[in-house]
Protein backbone atom coordinates (compact mmCIF):
# COMPACT_ATOMS: atom_id res chain seq x y z
CA UNK A 1 0.00 0.00 0.00
CA UNK A 2 1.55 3.22 -0.87
CA UNK A 3 0.53 6.93 1.25
CA UNK A 4 1.69 10.40 -0.10
CA UNK A 5 2.66 12.56 2.49
CA UNK A 6 3.90 16.23 1.94
CA UNK A 7 5.19 14.92 -1.71
CA UNK A 8 6.95 11.83 -0.26
CA UNK A 9 5.53 8.17 -1.50
CA UNK A 10 5.82 5.89 1.88
CA UNK A 11 6.35 2.52 1.07
CA UNK A 12 6.39 -0.80 3.10
CA UNK A 13 8.72 -1.38 5.28
CA UNK A 14 9.47 2.11 6.27
CA UNK A 15 10.60 3.54 3.33
CA UNK A 16 9.89 6.75 1.30
CA UNK A 17 10.81 7.81 -1.95
CA UNK A 18 10.92 11.37 -3.93
CA UNK A 19 11.56 11.82 -7.17
CA UNK A 20 11.99 14.82 -9.52
CA UNK A 21 13.43 15.62 -13.06
CA UNK A 22 17.21 14.97 -11.75
CA UNK A 23 17.01 11.96 -9.61
CA UNK A 24 14.81 9.99 -7.55
CA UNK A 25 15.30 9.53 -3.49
CA UNK A 26 15.43 6.75 -1.69
CA UNK A 27 14.85 7.42 2.19
CA UNK A 28 14.30 5.02 5.49
CA UNK A 29 12.50 5.73 7.80
CA UNK A 30 13.05 5.97 11.74
CA UNK A 31 12.58 7.16 15.25
CA UNK A 32 14.40 9.36 16.83
CA UNK A 33 15.28 9.22 20.78
CA UNK A 34 12.53 12.34 21.29
CA UNK A 35 9.94 9.61 19.43
CA UNK A 36 10.00 11.76 16.47
CA UNK A 37 10.03 9.82 13.10
CA UNK A 38 12.68 11.00 10.43
CA UNK A 39 13.75 10.19 7.06
CA UNK A 40 17.49 9.30 6.69
CA UNK A 41 18.56 9.38 3.09
CA UNK A 42 19.84 5.91 1.55
CA UNK A 43 21.09 6.99 -1.71
CA UNK A 44 20.10 9.12 -5.24
CA UNK A 45 19.19 7.57 -8.02
CA UNK A 46 18.74 8.30 -11.89
CA UNK A 47 15.45 6.51 -12.35
CA UNK A 48 13.26 4.52 -10.13
CA UNK A 49 14.17 1.29 -11.12
CA UNK A 50 17.50 1.85 -9.68
CA UNK A 51 16.24 2.67 -6.31
CA UNK A 52 14.02 0.01 -6.23
CA UNK A 53 17.15 -2.08 -6.54
CA UNK A 54 18.58 -0.62 -3.61
CA UNK A 55 15.36 -1.16 -1.86
CA UNK A 56 16.18 -4.74 -2.46
CA UNK A 57 19.75 -5.27 -2.21
CA UNK A 58 18.95 -3.75 1.18
CA UNK A 59 16.20 -5.83 1.76
CA UNK A 60 17.86 -8.91 1.48
CA UNK A 61 20.95 -8.16 3.43
CA UNK A 62 18.50 -9.42 5.92
CA UNK A 63 18.01 -12.69 4.70
CA UNK A 64 18.35 -15.18 7.30
CA UNK A 65 18.22 -18.24 5.19
CA UNK A 66 17.71 -19.79 1.44
CA UNK A 67 14.17 -20.17 1.24
CA UNK A 68 13.22 -16.13 2.93
CA UNK A 69 15.53 -14.76 0.55
CA UNK A 70 13.60 -16.71 -2.54
CA UNK A 71 10.12 -15.71 -0.96
CA UNK A 72 11.50 -11.84 -0.40
CA UNK A 73 12.87 -11.49 -4.16
CA UNK A 74 9.78 -12.58 -5.60
CA UNK A 75 7.90 -10.51 -3.19
CA UNK A 76 10.16 -7.51 -3.99
CA UNK A 77 10.22 -7.75 -7.93
CA UNK A 78 6.11 -8.07 -8.01
CA UNK A 79 5.60 -5.29 -6.05
CA UNK A 80 8.56 -2.87 -7.42
CA UNK A 81 6.22 -3.58 -10.65
CA UNK A 82 3.14 -3.14 -9.36
CA UNK A 83 4.37 0.33 -7.73
CA UNK A 84 5.12 1.21 -10.73
CA UNK A 85 2.70 0.76 -12.38
CA UNK A 86 0.81 2.65 -9.69
CA UNK A 87 2.73 5.57 -10.31
CA UNK A 88 1.22 5.99 -13.63
CA UNK A 89 -1.89 6.48 -12.30
CA UNK A 90 -1.33 8.58 -8.95
CA UNK A 91 -3.59 11.73 -9.37
CA UNK A 92 -0.85 14.36 -10.79
CA UNK A 93 -1.70 16.85 -7.52
CA UNK A 94 0.04 14.47 -5.27
CA UNK A 95 3.07 13.58 -7.97
CA UNK A 96 4.54 15.54 -10.47
CA UNK A 97 3.85 15.52 -14.19
CA UNK A 98 7.93 14.80 -14.50
CA UNK A 99 7.77 11.85 -12.23
CA UNK A 100 4.85 10.16 -14.32
CA UNK A 101 7.10 11.07 -17.54
CA UNK A 102 9.86 9.17 -15.50
CA UNK A 103 8.27 6.06 -14.39
CA UNK A 104 6.71 5.26 -17.69
CA UNK A 105 10.25 5.20 -19.00
CA UNK A 106 11.10 3.14 -15.98
CA UNK A 107 8.44 0.87 -16.02
CA UNK A 108 9.51 -0.54 -19.81
CA UNK A 109 13.17 -0.54 -18.35
CA UNK A 110 11.67 -2.36 -15.49
CA UNK A 111 10.10 -4.98 -17.90
CA UNK A 112 13.32 -5.29 -20.10
CA UNK A 113 15.40 -6.32 -17.77
CA UNK A 114 13.59 -6.74 -14.12
CA UNK A 115 14.91 -4.08 -12.50
CA UNK A 116 18.32 -4.10 -14.36
CA UNK A 117 18.07 -0.39 -15.59
CA UNK A 118 20.78 0.42 -18.00
CA UNK A 119 23.73 2.73 -16.56
CA UNK A 120 24.09 6.28 -18.47
CA UNK A 121 20.63 6.58 -20.06
CA UNK A 122 18.05 8.33 -18.83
Amino acid sequence: MKTIVDGYLYLKGGYAIQGDSLCVTLYKERVTKKGQKQLDVIGYYPNIPQAFDRLIDTELNQAPDLQYLNDKIAELKTWAEDLLKSALTTPSEVRSEELAQKATKDLDQWKKGRGKASKGKK
